[in-house]
């Protein structure tokens, strides 16, 4: 779909700009938008685009758009659709009247307009007329114009060195430039409960020794388990068999959807562990598009990953990580 009859767009005045310009040094983005005296190894990588962890586990990446100033946008890796936050929806163009997308996500589904980033420049590659939906922020601390998912990040590699805090995308071409056989590695692939062509990445991972389907997601900062998987994890049934017993307790008002704090012990994807992961135990009905409803599934979160090195390669479906500062990861709240 091709926008009709797009209309100009507003002038945006200093305080506009101010603001834009607050997300980036909110974000640690100053120094990347000004230039930096010194370039961190992972980012000497020919074609490279320097990454930043805020203290909320979200990992930001300067984006230029229609030649214009940088701005901050959130790497999703449980997002197939790029998104422009209706903040900022202006960065695009709106059709009009606005066309609209059905999106889906963890607090349900809905119809949202869909713009389009005439041009879109990250690093040296330049993505034309990119489809974006518009969506509201998750949180509104999320130091973002927008989301960059699946349909950007499948064309590069992402370093993360939580030990130097080096973190960088570079382009798949130049991923065989780095080797790390000798980190863990955890296989990754596509559409684990039907063709449904989102380009998400899942893993298998073990929890007290049962096996479920992860989806690989930097954009949650928390790791989540549904209730199917809680309850197929012997160990774990207690959290679901309370949290039943209150709902009952409380008259079971409409569906049983309680949300727990939980912790997961024993973890292993491929052949990294952890001795602990802190999660959120829900109800993950609205990922029915993924055709996982009713299944067990995990979304495994920035949590997992944040503090460790770790490199994402959507083309070659793998990750691959060494745990180097500690075996558990806490949720922030």
């Amino acid at each position: 779909m091709r926008a009709s009859s797009a209309p100009p767009r507003r002038a945006r005045d200093v305080s506009r700009r101010g603001l834009i310009a607050g997300l980036a040094a909110s974000a640690g983005l100053q120094p990347l938008l000004a230039g930096c005296a010194s370039r961190p190894s992972v980012s000497e990588i020919e074609g490279s685009v320097p990454v930043e962890l805020t203290a909320r586990d979200d990992f930001i990446v300067p984006v230029r758009l229609d030649e214009a100033q940088s701005v901050p946008f959130k790497l999703d890796t449980g997002a197939g659709m790029s998104t422009l936050y209706e903040d900022f929806a202006d960065l695009g163009v709106l059709s009009d009247p606005p066309e609209r997308i059905r999106v889906w996500g963890l607090g349900g589904d809905a119809m949202r307009p869909l713009a389009r980033i005439g041009r879109l420049r990250l690093g040296a590659r330049t993505y034309s007329d990119l489809p974006v939906s518009v969506l509201r922020r998750s949180r509104p601390d999320v130091q973002a114009v927008g989301i960059l998912g699946m349909d950007v990040l499948q064309d590069w590699v992402m370093e993360a060195r939580a030990t130097t805090r080096q973190r960088a995308l570079y382009p798949l071409e130049a991923r065989n430039r780095r080797q790390f056989h000798h980190w863990d590695r955890i296989a990754l692939m596509e559409d684990p409960f039907g063709p449904h062509g989102f380009g998400l990445k899942f893993g298998s991972i073990t929890v007290l020794g049962t096996q479920v389907v992860a989806l690989f997601d930097l954009g949650s900062h928390l790791t989540i388990m549904n209730w199917e998987a809680a309850r197929l994890v012997p160990k774990m049934r207690h959290y679901w068999e309370s949290a039943y017993q209150s709902w009952r307790y409380f008259g079971a008002v409409g569906d049983f959807r309680v949300s727990v704090i939980g912790q997961l012990f024993n973890v292993s994807m491929g052949e990294a562990r952890w001795q602990r992961v802190d999660a959120i135990i829900t109800d993950l009905d609205s990922l029915s598009p993924l055709g996982s409803k009713g299944q067990p599934l995990i979304i495994a979160g920035a949590n997992m990953f944040a503090d460790r090195d770790f490199v994402f390669d959507p083309s070659g479906r793998e990750i691959r990580i060494r745990d180097v500062l500690r075996p558990s990861t806490g949720i922030v709240l």
